[in-house]
Formats: structure tokens, C-alpha cells, sequence
């Protein structure tokens, strides 16, 4: 117990502490909607193109987040406008947007 009064006594520890605590709120709240919308793969498509394009970026010698982010943030992206435009269900897009970058990565 001293040792964790000891480590709470650094100012970036306390940082740390709130981040995570925020953090942890915002995830929550987060998490409800996402799955109330049918959102519930998106962790899990994402993961998967941040993989292809980790792969890509390594493959044409890129910095490997510069491409990244944008990638991931464009799949997202489309991933809600073809949900709300088809009316299909965000997992079934998930499902496709992830399959077709994963695909390309091989």
C-alpha cells in the first residue's frame, strides 16, 4: 500500500490516473451506443485495416502511421455512410470493409 502512495506522489502518475478515469467514462458511454446502433464490430473491422494498411505502408517503405491513421479513419467513415445510405446493419458492412482490407493486405 505504501508503494502505491509512493507512485501516486509523481504529478505524471496523477495525470495518468484522471486520463484513465476519463478514459474509462468515455468508453462506456461509447460502448452503449455503439452496440444499441449495431456498431458492435468496429473495434474489431478497424483492427483489421489498421493491419492492411501496416502492411501496405511497410510494403512501399511509408512511415507506418502516416498512412495508418488516415486509412482507418477513411473506413470508418465509410462504414457509416454505407450503413446509413443501404440501411443495412453497421456489422454487415464491418464485416465487408474488413474483409476487403484484409484481403488486399495478402
Amino acid at each position: 500500500m505504501q508503494e502505491l502512495v509512493n507512485l501516486m506522489s509523481y504529478t505524471f502518475m496523477q495525470r495518468a490516473m484522471i486520463c484513465g478515469i476519463a478514459i474509462s467514462f468515455c468508453a462506456a458511454l461509447i460502448g452503449v451506443i455503439l452496440v444499441l446502433k449495431n456498431y458492435s464490430m468496429i473495434g474489431h473491422g478497424l483492427g483489421e485495416v489498421g493491419f492492411a494498411s501496416l502492411s501496405l505502408a511497410m510494403a512501399l517503405n511509408l512511415p507506418e502511421l502516416t498512412v495508418s491513421i488516415p486509412l482507418v479513419i477513411i473506413s470508418a467513415i465509410v462504414i457509416m455512410i454505407i450503413s446509413q445510405k443501404k440501411g443495412e446493419s453497421g456489422d454487415v458492412i464491418i464485416a465487408l470493409v474488413a474483409s476487403r482490407s484484409f484481403s488486399t493486405s495478402v
